[in-house]
């Protein structure tokens, strides 16, 4: 069984999986509307990416990223925090 997501790594991950293709911009603008701070957001992101919970599903050409939850381990980890 995986470890589960807490935390900002966790509503993070799910707001990818929720709106795949999300930006950056986007998950920042949502954290602002919860009240949470912007300064760690690249850092978690980066997080599950190296974990290899999402993945850069498209980067343009001023390098905003796009991201979406991976098809082994990220379909496994929302499988099981939305059953628990």
């Amino acid at each position: 069984m995986p470890k589960p997501l807490t935390g900002t790594r966790r509503s993070l991950f799910l707001a990818v999986a929720r709106q795949p293709g999300i930006t950056s911009a986007q998950l920042c603008a949502q954290s602002c509307a919860r009240g949470g701070e912007l300064s760690r957001i690249k850092h978690h992101l980066a997080g599950l990416i190296d974990e290899g919970f999402i993945a850069i599903s498209f980067r343009n050409k001023r390098g905003k990223s796009h991201y979406q939850i991976t098809k082994s381990k990220g379909k496994r980890m929302l499988k099981y925090l939305t059953e628990a």
